[in-house]
């Protein structure tokens, strides 16, 4: 599992080449009934490319995770992206982090790129040992929204892949924590046509180093179920 993240990935970016190079993505106005509407979702991917508010819920039977997303749009098709999240987990472990990055899109709006920091602060317990840990990490995110895939003349199965990565040196690790790195990847399937709402399947691994009473680490790989809502 542990270079899981690396080749689901690469998998679900694979899938977005194949299709789209077999399949140009159109909508006959006539299934839709709105020429204007068609043409903003072709183009744009979707009619609000930077929502300003996000919310996110994902779980699985032993942990539970919230995530509040704010955007702040720039010029052109950039923007800056606050994030909030907290981690809960069976496996005796706990992770609160911010993020702060810079985003951009291409494609046609279709490809979003966050690049920026994350700041985390966790508590860990492994039998008798106990540890916090503090880390500011360098973060990587992509979304690709991808071409409908035409289910019947007139319903389309709308998705995206994303993915995301952060990693924490030992300078850059703090208290009780030698390094620190998070992922995730996954699917979003889209519930309407303004992608406001969608379900998520995803993968995430996580891993904090120790270095407190010997060294020694905390892991979690596992894949969710979530919901996500922008405004």
């Amino acid at each position: 599992m542990k270079h899981f993240f690396f080749y689901a990935f690469l998998f679900f970016f694979c899938i977005a080449g194949s299709i789209a190079s077999a399949q140009q993505y159109h909508h006959n106005p006539s299934r839709t009934g709105n020429t204007n509407v068609t043409t903003n979702v072709v183009q744009h991917g979707f009619s609000d490319p930077y929502t300003k508010f996000s919310i996110e819920i994902n779980g699985n039977s032993s942990a539970f995770e919230g995530r509040l997303g704010f955007r702040i749009p720039l010029l052109l098709s950039d923007s800056v992206y606050i994030g909030l999240n907290g981690l809960t987990s069976d496996d005796d472990f706990y992770i609160v982090s911010t993020d702060l990055a810079y985003g951009t899109r291409m494609l046609d709006e279709k490809l979003g790129l966050d690049i920026g920091l994350k700041g985390s602060w966790g508590e860990a317990e492994e039998g008798e040992q106990d540890a916090r840990m503090g880390a500011l990490a360098l973060m990587l995110k992509a979304e690709y929204d991808l071409p409908d895939i035409e289910i019947t003349y007139s319903r389309y199965l709308d998705m995206e892949i994303f993915g995301e990565l952060s990693i924490s040196p030992s300078p850059l690790t703090f208290a009780d924590g030698d390094k620190h790195m998070e992922s995730r990847c996954g699917i979003n399937i889209n519930l309407s046509q303004n992608k406001r709402s969608a379900f998520t399947l995803g993968y995430r691994y996580i891993k904090m180093d120790f270095e407190d009473r010997g060294d020694w680490n905390k892991k979690d790989n596992s894949a969710y179920l979530g919901f996500r809502l922008r405004f």
